[in-house]
């Protein structure tokens, strides 16, 4: 059930989705008997610029005008009046769009279609066609690329041939490397990769052997051009002789790199698109597992080796995806996943078609990568336990899921971007190989693992079942854009061993329509008309579509004029197609925008061209930081003046976000209007176009290289939104017992409420905060740390701690100039002495051994206090860092006691700390000596000695264990 709420409040009736919405789409009947059509499916952009998303069919094994597997691709021009089947001759015959046949016999054009983005600049999206068996200028399979451009005022054939001859200016061709290269076996638009608002493309060629590695594979990047229909030569690319793209070379032998290639979105950030490239049979965590690789935008010609990429140690470029385990075959399909988790940055999604998910041998698994700025490798072991991502397991074995991947735009219309997985060897009811297609729903603080099982039980999303057996649907899956133009997102799958009417292998494809709830879809069923009706639809002309009812969800369709829209509140959906258009919005408008949750479809859509979103009224707040980036695209100018004062608030990726055709974004208004531009800065710099004024802000975020600038009219306010932030600095890194250190904070500007107890310590304790004498952003504080410690010290400032003049709080949470690390080293180091014996006697000596409790550079034998002996062997014991031994021998005849102390301030630890052992008992060994010998009595001298006299012996000191012996001789006068 869905409901909207306008701005005062009011709320209109509730509507409940048919349970029919399930079966929504067009089936699209191929041409001839192993045509093979459907073999590679693609939304085609807004090509005939009607304001409508257009489709391309490919098929590879067609026979135009008698040659033999030459191939054709269909152009099928988005609808919304019925459902009825669209049959491709109809479409060969110039009905409901137009025809591109194949060159030469067996070249297999079609094998790989793509939208192009608008590659000319001429506000119509273009094509690209590729034919990887082509035998170009005699080089056998060598392979050709063909871009078709996007046109309005005919659907008649498009002859490939004349494109490779020079001699049609409906495109150009891209001319393959060398022999066996197999160039454009895949192809997709690259998005803007240099930045100079044309779109660029991407051309795989897997079979493509550099430095002695055979078929390492190739990957060009070919910018988008204007004013020629001149021939691209990846030979000169690669050469780096032309200044026309740039070559991207395979890391390994037999690595297959550029099997699949795609645009990866703005995956880091920098308002350049990115490109990923697969290379399945890489080796990374055992054979086949896979590699994938993304590799940043750039504006330069220079090459891209792979292996600088996945360098170990210092990666650039770009980031590298390992598979997880042998065999996997992870990249053998890739492609960007919009953003999935709604963080900003865009998301990938990549198939390992031969992964065992849940037992199941050959299940296959999909791996949502979430975007990021860093270098660093991702492994999909991570992503499958939830770190970086998460995992979408497929549902049997053999299976396939994941041989077809794709972002699905927003089918459901929550504002985030969602999924689709082909899987087309599902058996599903009992149907073998009629395969499956899954949509699995975006998802924000969740990167618990998908199960396929679940989804097709109606979990998370919703599936699509195969027609007939061995009809392989889900061979090929994508985003379809909005074909009907009702504001959700919808979705094209193909199945070229379907027969219809009879027709062996023709293929079919299928449109199916988005829709908010998780029934599944049976292509057998497939055909209801669409649940929406357009209320105001223009032509090729300049028309004004203006809504005259109130609140009402409706939905406009321009053509491909200069238009004006004009809205009036509700969940309005805005189409406008090719030309120089402006799209007027109320309050009702900006609220419906603003909504979140499935259900909502209120989308405004410039096209191509110059495009203006014009607020109508006073009061107005237009927050883009509030509004989901699907939901406004394409504009590039946003007037503010209304009948009254409104505001505009945005950030980066709010001006990254509304135009794929440049990334400057005007605002006109007057003096009563407001803008608040997060984190840009005035550049002083002012620009004049068409007699108006604008200062032209930029923004300070360093990832940023895609040239962003914020024109804003003079005279309209601009409020402060730049956050604070804080750098934290110590005139020290390391400190020892008794010291401390200061503290520097220095602000970006002043702030009324910056305190102590905005900062977080850890190992010791700050003083007060005292702000610097003559300065009003810089602070300084003592820090003390706490005694007897080894911790590291901390000193931190997170985010949202102060603010501000203007009410901004800092932002400062991934800024490594917000906190300090102190190495703390307080404990001062301790000795303790001991001894082998505590007696001694003449001859005897004893080892002193002597264990310090942490190591010093400066102990030695001068610190050691020796009374009664000495001692000598001074020495660090064996395999030792804090243990000395020392041998202590007594000084001869003498029974002083024996004393080896170690006093405090004698020896120090690495940090400086000086020693204390003053009150230690531990500090000292104290030894009886006795090396003073007996004396004897001597009675040979005596006199007066009677045979009946007495002797009296006294023995110098007590003897112990000694027996007395007397010898006495009788002696006579």
């Amino acid at each position: 059930t869905i409901t909207y709420i306008d701005t005062v409040g009011n709320e209109s009736a509730s509507a409940t989705a048919s349970l029919q919405e399930a079966q929504r789409g067009f089936v699209i009947n191929g041409e001839s008997v192993r045509d093979y059509s459907a073999h590679s499916v693609s939304n085609a952009g807004d090509v005939n610029g009607d304001g409508l998303d257009d489709l391309i069919v490919g098929a590879n094994c067609a026979d135009p005008s008698g040659k033999l597997n030459a191939g054709r691709s269909y152009v099928v021009f988005g609808k919304q009046d019925n459902t009825n089947a669209i049959e491709l001759s109809a479409i060969a015959a110039g009905t409901g769009g137009f025809i591109i046949n194949g060159e030469s016999a067996y070249d297999e054009s079609g094998i790989s279609v793509s939208n192009a983005g608008d590659v000319n600049g001429d506000g119509l999206d273009d094509l690209i066609v590729g034919a990887y068996a082509n035998d170009q200028s005699n080089k056998s399979l060598a392979g050709r690329s063909y871009v078709i451009f996007g046109k309005q005022d005919n659907t008649n054939a498009i002859e490939l041939s004349a494109i490779a001859a020079g001699t049609s200016t409906d495109g150009f061709v891209i001319n393959g490397e060398s022999a066996s290269d197999y160039s454009g076996w895949s192809v997709s638009s690259a998005g803007d990769v240099n930045g100079d608002g044309l779109d660029d493309l991407i051309v795989g060629a897997y079979r493509s052997d550099l430095s002695g590695n055979s078929n390492a594979g190739k990957s060009y990047v070919v910018f988008g051009k204007q004013g020629n229909t001149n021939a691209i030569e990846l030979s000169a690319i690669a050469a780096g002789t032309s200044t026309d793209g740039f070559v991207i070379n395979g890391e390994s032998a037999d690595d297959w790199s550029g099997y699949s290639v795609s645009s990866a979105g703005d995956v880091n950030g920098d308002g350049l698109d990115d490109l990923i490239v697969g290379a399945m049979y890489a080796d990374p965590n055992g054979n086949s597992s896979g590699k994938s690789y993304i590799v940043f935008g750039k504006a330069n010609n220079s090459a891209i080796n792979l292996s600088d990429i996945a360098n170990a140690s210092d990666p650039t470029g770009g980031f590298v995806i390992n598979g997880e385990v042998v065999d996997d075959r992870s990249g053998f399909s890739i492609s960007s996943a919009g953003d999935v988790n709604g963080d900003g940055l865009d998301d990938l999604i990549i198939g390992a078609v031969h992964a065992d998910a849940n037992g199941g041998s050959n299940a296959g698994k999909s791996y949502v990568v979430f975007g990021k700025q860093d270098n660093t490798a991702i492994n999909l072991s991570a992503i499958a336990t939830g770190t970086g991502g998460f995992v979408i397991n497929g549902e049997s074995a053999n299976d396939y899921s994941g041989r077809s991947v794709s972002s699905a735009g927003d089918v459901n219309g929550d504002g985030l971007d969602d999924l689709i997985v082909g899987a087309y060897g599902n058996d599903q009811s009992n149907k073998s190989l009629a395969g499956r297609s899954y949509v699995v729903f975006g998802k924000q603080n969740n990167t618990d693992a998908i199960n396929l099982s679940a989804i097709a039980a109606g979990t998370g999303g919703f599936v699509i079942n195969g027609e007939s057996a061995s009809d392989y649907s889900g061979w090929s899956v994508s985003s379809a854009g909005d074909v009907n133009g009702d504001g959700l997102d919808d979705l094209i799958v193909g199945a070229w061993g379907a027969d219809p009417s009879g027709k062996t292998n023709a293929g079919k494809s299928y449109v199916i329509f988005g829709k908010t709830d998780t029934d599944a879809v049976d292509l057998s069923k497939l055909g209801d008309e669409s649940k929406y009706t357009i209320d105001y639809l223009g032509n090729k002309d300049d028309n004004t579509l203006t809504s005259t009812v109130t609140n009402k969800d409706e939905i406009f369709v321009a053509g491909a004029g200069n238009d004006t829209l004009t809205g009036n509140g509700g969940m309005d959906v805005f189409n406008a197609g090719a030309g120089d258009d402006t799209i007027i919005i109320n309050a009702s408008n900006i609220t419906a925008l603003e909504q979140t949750g499935t259900g909502n479809r209120a989308r405004v859509d410039g096209g191509g061209g110059i495009d203006i979103l014009q607020l109508e009224g006073s009061g107005l707040t237009l927050d883009l930081t509030k509004i989901s980036d699907r939901r406004i695209q394409d504009i590039e100018v946003i007037d503010m003046t209304g009948s009254g004062d409104n505001t505009l608030k945005l950030n980066l990726d709010d001006l990254l976000d509304a135009s794929t055709s440049t990334n400057i974004l005007k605002v006109l208004g007057n003096s009563g209007d407001e803008v608040i531009a997060t984190g840009f800065d005035d550049s002083t710099i002012d620009k004049t176009v068409n007699g108006i004024t604008y200062d032209v802000y930029t923004h300070s975020d360093a990832n940023t290289s895609a040239n962003a600038e914020l024109w804003i009219q003079k005279g309209i306010t601009i409020l402060d939104a730049k956050p604070p932030t804080i750098a934290i600095s110590s005139n020290m890194s390391k400190l020892k017992a008794g010291e401390s250190i200061t503290i520097t904070f220095t602000l970006s500007e002043a702030s009324p409420d910056f305190t102590k107890d905005d900062v977080s310590v850890l190992g010791g304790v700050l003083s007060d905060i005292i702000l610097k004498f003559g300065e009003t952003k810089v602070y300084t504080a003592t820090f003390t740390p706490t005694a007897n410690s080894t911790t590291t010290g901390t000193i931190l400032v997170a985010s949202d701690k102060f603010s501000d003049a203007a009410g901004n709080t800092n932002v400062d949470g991934a800024d490594a100039n917000n906190s300090v690390f102190l190495t703390i080293d307080t404990k001062v180091p301790t000795i303790a002495i001991s001894s082998d014996t505590d007696k001694l006697k003449t001859g005897e000596s004893t080892t002193i051994t002597f264990t310090l409790s942490e190591v010093s550079t400066d102990f030695d034998a001068t610190d050691v206090v020796v009374t009664g002996g000495i001692l000598t062997d001074f020495a660090l014991k064996a395999n030792e860092t804090k243990v000395y031994t020392a041998t202590f021998t007594p000084t001869a005849n003498s029974a002083t006691a024996g004393t080896i102390s170690v006093a405090s301030d004698k020896f120090s630890d690495a940090a400086g700390n000086i020693n204390v052992d003053g009150a230690d008992v531990n500090n000292s060994v104290f030894l009886t000596i006795d090396t003073k010998a007996p004396n004897a009595v001597d009675l040979n001298s005596a006199t007066d000695v009677q045979s009946t006299s007495k002797a009296l012996f006294t023995r110098s000191e007590i003897a112990v264990g000694v027996a007395f012996d007397a010898d006495i001789a009788n002696t006579t006068d």
